[in-house]
């Protein structure tokens, strides 16, 4: 009931955004915004208990369920998603069949996670040697033991994998000077008087960007901000990201982030040790 509002309510403002031809509509959806999960599973108790345990979460939002390889496939190939959950055995064949036919025909994957009853070892060392560039963790049923620490484990490991991939665009420039479009104009600003970022307020359509002595709001997502910034940024939290350069200390009991400009941040639990270990932090 609470997926079905709440995809009315995108459904919504995406026509509203659409008609007025906004400039920040991307903006306005990223702020409402959940990882869009699909579903393929052919054992019916344990895919409603994967979709209802999604659905009571903060960071997912089911999209699309299937059962077989064939209508997998066509939810794969007509919904986007930033997230699979995939089972081993499907109806008419193993999920290997499916993650083939979707290369074969160069349709984009999503992150994907491998859901199984049973850990075999050939299968386990296909993933690894196969689709280690797209599966990211391996999903034991009954997945609903311990299921609160796998379902952080699995928003680590996505993001981990959004990381590595903008870590390798960053490695390939330089940024001097960054134009900030704010108030109707066009602000140059050196990416180290950056202290933090952060998504705005919901349905208001901007990123707040902290400097030392001011606050810039400007319609670029904090993916695409993220995207344009060099190495020494990184994302704390869904909603947040650093500047390393500006850091203070680390309180590691309530997993605070102090910067020197004296604002102090929470830490998300996703993001805690992927922090701690770029800044050799133990």
């Amino acid at each position: 009931m609470m997926i079905t509002i709440y995809l009315q309510i995108l459904h919504i403002v995406q026509g509203v955004a659409h008609v007025l031809n906004c400039s920040f509509q991307n903006i306005l959806i990223m702020s409402f915004e959940k990882l869009r999960s699909l579903i393929i599973e052919d054992e019916e108790f344990p895919m409603h208990e994967l979709s209802n345990a999604l659905g009571e979460t903060e960071e997912f939002i089911v999209c699309g369920i299937a059962a077989s390889i064939e209508s997998g496939y066509e939810l794969i190939k007509t919904t986007t998603a930033d997230i699979l959950f995939l089972d081993i055995k499907l109806e008419g064949g193993l999920c290997f069949s499916l993650l083939n036919e979707l290369k074969n025909n160069q349709i984009q994957i999503p992150l994907t996670v491998i859901i199984t009853g049973c850990r075999d070892f050939e299968y386990v060392k296909k993933i690894h040697n196969d689709y280690r560039d797209i599966v990211i963790y391996i999903l034991d049923k009954p997945f609903w033991e311990n299921w609160i620490h796998q379902k952080d484990t699995i928003l680590e490991k996505y993001f981990d994998s959004k990381r590595s991939n903008l870590n390798a665009v960053h490695c390939l420039r330089k940024v001097d000077l960054l134009p900030i479009y704010s108030n109707k104009k066009s602000i140059m600003v050196r990416p180290d008087d950056i202290v933090w970022a952060k998504t705005g307020e919901k349905a208001k359509g901007n990123t707040e960007i902290y400097l030392e002595s001011k606050v810039l709001k400007c319609n670029t997502s904090l993916v695409q901000l993220l995207q344009t910034l060099p190495s020494n940024f990184l994302q704390i939290s869904r909603f947040e990201i650093i500047n390393i350069q500006w850091i203070s200390y680390i309180e590691h009991v309530n997993k605070e982030i102090y910067m020197r400009n004296g604002q102090a941040l929470m830490i998300g639990s996703s993001f805690y040790k992927n922090l701690c270990k770029s800044l050799g932090v133990h």
